[in-house]
């Protein structure tokens, strides 16, 4: 259905968001109005932005009438470059009209009865800046507790631990802090170098991870290390489901 003088672009989108439930976030511009859109499984990060005064932005104080413009991004880490602050996430299946007049939430498209949201686990893992927020939690608070946890659920006699940089450091950091082990270093990264596990074959994964990463061997010569990675992958037939803070799960 269309208006007589243009495309309902809610309509549209509405249409597009049960047709096709999941995996994405969305910007739709038409004219001078901004759709942001997102997934209703929530699979995909959308934050919005307030951008403030310069004087504001690091003030608590800053309220709705100090807000200058607003700006979406799939990282809330993004704002405080561009003089912006953390406003709130577009909810899942959520569509946010963005205009002159501000922003105002149009409606929220459901997911099939029963299903639960489905925010993707390796944004809190590995895809996200430590700084950016998702569900109201800083990813670097739940990489934290999740080495925390891991510590609890999976002790093991070592005499130090360490990690595998950079995403799996605050993980690192909260297995050494819950066993009470000293945390060091024992590979230094060379940051010049680009994601190795993207290679199309072992032999350049072998070799982009040779020129990734240097050992500190005197660090750890003669000890036992527990070394934390951000994510390890199990070959089976049956995936298992993960548990975010929130509640909900993805594969």
């Amino acid at each position: 259905m269309e208006e007589l003088d243009a495309p309902d672009w809610v309509a549209r989108i509405k249409n597009l968001m049960t047709e096709t439930p999941t995996s994405y976030s969305l910007l739709v511009m038409f004219k001078d109005v901004i759709y942001a859109v997102r997934d209703p499984y929530g699979n995909r990060p959308l934050s919005i932005g307030r951008v403030v005064p310069v004087s504001k932005l690091h003030s608590s104080g800053a309220g709705e009438e100090d807000t200058e413009g607003w700006v979406v991004s799939s990282e809330s880490c993004s704002f405080q470059s561009i003089g912006a602050k953390y406003y709130r996430e577009v909810l899942p299946g959520e569509i946010v009209q963005i205009s002159k007049h501000g922003v105002k939430s149009l409606s929220v498209v459901p997911r099939p009865e029963g299903d639960l949201p489905a925010f993707c686990i390796f944004e809190y893992v590995y895809f996200a800046r430590p700084d950016s927020i998702f569900e109201g939690q800083m990813v670097y608070t739940v990489r934290q507790r999740c080495g925390r946890q891991l510590a609890i659920e999976a002790p093991t006699d070592a005499d130090v631990v360490s990690t595998v940089p950079e995403s799996a450091t605050p993980a690192a950091l909260g297995y050494a802090q819950q066993s009470g082990l000293p945390y060091i270093e024992v590979l230094c990264k060379n940051r010049y170098v680009g994601r190795t596990f993207i290679q199309p074959n072992t032999r350049l994964r072998q070799l982009g991870v040779a020129k990734k990463f240097g050992a500190l061997t005197d660090n750890f010569a003669g000890k036992r290390v527990v070394l934390i990675d951000d994510s390890i992958r199990q070959r089976q037939h049956h995936l298992p489901h993960y548990k975010t803070a929130e509640g909900s799960w993805c594969n």
